[in-house]
Parts: C-alpha cells; structure tokens; sequence
C-alpha cells in the first residue's frame, strides 16, 4: 500500500512542525495562566483553562491538550484541564453586506461573488475563563 510519494523523513518533519505548534501554544497558555492568577490563588487549585479558538489557526485541538497535559505540570498546574471551544470563520461582504461562514478559506462571497470581504471572527485564541478549587 502506498501512502504517500514524499519520503519519510519528510512526513516526519511535518508532523513534527506541527507538533511544534502546538506545544508552543500549549506553553504560552500556562504561561498566560500563570500571569492571571489572582493573588492568593496557587497554581496548584486551578482544575480548568477554557480557550477559545479561531478556526483559521490550524489548532489541531488533540495534540493541544496531549501536550497541555504532558507539561502542565512542569508549569506548577498539575490538576489543570484545557478546554476549547473552536470559533467558526464568519465574514461579512462589504458589497452586499451579507454574513456568511466559511469552512474553506476561501476568501469569496456567495451571494454576490464578491472578494472584498471583512473577518468577523474564526481567528485568534483566548482564555476565557479559569477554574480553580476552593482551600
């Protein structure tokens, strides 16, 4: 069976950059968390991270938390869980100013064909929210 005409190494560097990705991502939101806590909450009560995340920002959500959990604890934040909510591209044509979503990025109004068109939302990643558990 043939999977693929690249050679393997090169599909290994793939998955690897993406991996890279995301435990950058995975870092930076501990760090974040981190940085938000409000005096008197320790690192150790918080049980839950909610995030928000665009569709455009390719987050391969899986990996995200399998890497979240695997240095989570690294960061002081043992018993904390990654929640995500994903976010749908929306985007409104400035010749008609119609609203529609997207699930390819494909940048084209289908009302009116235009191309002239503003992203609502379905891009960036945010903390919206942080659990902690009661001393």
């Amino acid at each position: 069976m043939k999977v693929s005409d690249k050679p393997v190494w090169h599909l290994l560097f793939q998955r690897y950059c993406l991996l890279m990705h995301e435990l950058y991502i995975a870092e930076s939101i501990l760090n974040s968390v981190l940085d938000l806590l409000p005096a008197g909450i320790t690192p150790e009560r918080v049980t839950k991270v909610h995030l928000s995340v665009g569709q455009l920002d390719a987050v391969v959500s899986e990996s995200l938390i399998f890497l979240f959990d695997a240095i989570k604890g690294t960061k002081g934040l043992p018993h904390a869980q990654l929640a995500i909510e994903t976010i749908a591209v929306l985007c409104q044509c400035k010749t008609c100013a119609h609203q529609f979503n997207l699930d390819l990025p494909i940048f084209i109004c289908p009302q009116c064909n235009g191309s002239d068109v503003i992203l609502l939302q379905g891009r960036g990643i945010s903390i919206y929210r942080i659990e902690a558990k009661d001393d």
